[in-house]
């Protein structure tokens, strides 16, 4: 008895070691396991999210550079005209009166007037040699006078047609009646080359006496590069030891070959800043081919590449950089990120889940160890009860367990399924919400309301015109005094839409810890 006892109770100490030694090993390789999966999972989301956020920035950046373009172009060309007004209104002062002392002077047979009249606008011309005068016969559309070299004097303007198949004596004349834009472009004529297929500006006034249309000749070539200019040398000023630099190709050729194009904005020299797509990147890829087709196909396109980096130019990295047809100027204006953060990034996450694999196997060890311990030790001690304490102990953890889980899952499922929005708050900020909050707001991901206020979703004022910021302290305050505070609020959609809601704010306390449970319901009815 004593000898079967003792094969017993060896037994029992076996199986037990050996069974706690296999599952300890399971459970360490399963954890390595799921830890890899983990870590390969998760440094394709860190990469994903790094590079959908990049990109949304420099795309940013580069439309922020196409608005002040337009905005400089606009600006150049409202005061320019406003130029050519003040100079033909006092071509036509200065002309006014002339021909009235003409009319009171006593040796007025002697002078003939409108020789005398054209002679003052051609001294005009003169004096201001970057202006182009030219005057017109209203009635007969002939030249009387031309600034341009082109235009002689003699010419008649009403079988003149430009390249946009506008009769031009026409164009003028309508141009004249509008006071307050009686401007007029006027593209190349299909006779004559003189404006090198170029655009030019012309405004126009009409002296009454004579009939004289009057007029001062811009080449639009002159004023755009003047403004582009501009935009260069503050967008290069602007650059310095910047990583994620814009810059601007001037194109010649859309569809590419030897020197397609020139570089005017780089943080990057460029030998004589001339561009040809037969240049591979510094891996082999012909990138420029490949965005020249995306801009001719859309207009813009998200190139990634190998490139010297700004101020180490003896190192390379890869790049995304985003490119925008501009096609008023025919330039490329783009921007681009370097993958270097996301390295850092993704060394960052290996390294702490290799940290977290280490821990995860001196766990497991230690936790068999003591198992294995606390088990032989039982078994000694109480062998007849030992299996049904046992039995009866894993089927109540089971239960218990069965049925945490069934809350969770509760729990969870009216948290994320509820139709109304759901707002964790620790420290006045949210740290978790729902998708239906997603959905009120108008947002595609928690990370874009992550970490933010009330304030930050909150117009200024609300309902009865207080300071939202007042507010929300206010009922913060009520909230953690009385554990619940209900009330009408105003938040903003992300595309700053008003959002009419009823909010209940409930206090929870969790370890110490005052957790804030806001639960938004949209109410249209508070208008």
């Amino acid at each position: 008895m004593l000898m079967m006892e003792k094969s017993m109770l060896i037994k029992f100490i076996v199986i037990p070691v050996i069974t706690v030694i296999s599952a300890v090993t399971l459970i360490t390789v399963f954890n390595i396991s799921s830890i890899k999966e983990y870590q390969k999972s998760t440094v394709q989301e860190a990469r994903k999210s790094f590079i959908e956020k990049n990109k949304k920035v420099i795309n940013k950046k580069v439309k922020h550079i196409v608005k002040a373009i337009e905005y400089e172009r606009k600006s150049f060309d409202l005061e320019l005209k406003s130029n050519l007004k003040k100079k033909l209104s006092h071509i036509n002062s200065g002309l006014t009166s002339f021909y009235n002392k003409y009319n009171t002077s006593h040796a007025k047979k002697d002078l003939n007037i409108q020789d005398e009249l054209l002679s003052l606008i051609k001294h005009k011309n003169l004096i201001h040699t970057n202006d182009n005068y030219f005057v017109i016969d209203k009635i007969t559309g002939k030249i009387l006078y031309s600034g341009l070299k082109d235009w002689q004097e003699g010419e008649n303007l009403k079988d003149t047609i430009d390249k946009n198949g506008v009769n031009v004596y026409d164009a003028i004349l309508n141009s004249i009646k509008n006071k307050e834009a009686p401007f007029y472009n006027l593209n190349c004529t299909k006779e004559k080359e003189y404006l090198n297929d170029r655009k030019k500006l012309i405004a126009v006034s009409l002296f009454e006496p004579f009939n004289f249309i009057i007029g001062i000749v811009k080449k639009v070539a002159t004023i755009d590069k003047s403004v582009q200019q501009k935009i260069a040398k503050r967008l290069q000023s602007t650059q310095e030891n910047v990583k994620d630099y814009a810059f601007i190709i001037e194109i010649d050729n859309i569809y590419g070959g030897n020197n397609f194009g020139r570089v005017v904005v780089s943080n990057v020299p460029v030998i004589d800043g001339k561009l040809s797509d037969d240049k591979r990147d510094l891996r082999g890829k012909y990138h420029r081919k490949e965005y020249l087709r995306g801009i001719r196909n859309k207009g813009e396109v998200y190139v990634d590449y190998w490139y010297k980096k700004p101020n180490d130019l003896e190192n390379i990295g890869k790049k995304l950089s985003y490119f925008y047809h501009y096609k008023p100027w025919n330039w490329i204006v783009g921007c681009g990120f370097y993958f270097d953060e996301l390295d850092n990034e993704i060394k960052s996450i290996n390294t702490s889940l290799e940290k977290k694999t280490d821990d995860n196997i001196t766990n497991g060890i230690t936790i068999g160890l003591l198992a294995l311990f606390i088990s032989i030790s039982i078994l000694i001690l109480y062998t007849k009860n030992y299996f049904k304490k046992i039995k009866e102990y894993i089927s109540k953890i089971e239960d218990q367990k069965n049925l945490f889980e069934k809350e969770k899952e509760t729990f969870k499922s009216i948290y994320e399924n509820s139709s109304d929005g759901v707002l964790l708050l620790k420290g006045g900020k949210i740290f978790d919400c729902n998708h239906s909050t997603l959905r009120i707001f108008d947002l595609n991901s928690k990370e874009q309301i992550l970490s933010k206020t009330p304030i930050d979703l909150s117009p200024k004022y609300q309902l009865n015109n207080e300071k939202s910021m007042d507010l929300v302290e206010y009922y913060s305050k009520g909230c953690r005094q009385n554990s619940c505070s209900r009330f009408k609020w105003k938040f903003n959609k992300s595309n700053g839409d008003i959002i009419y809601t009823e909010v209940t704010l409930t206090n929870i306390t969790n370890k110490d810890v005052d957790i804030i449970h806001a639960v938004i319901r949209e109410n249209t009815d508070i208008k």
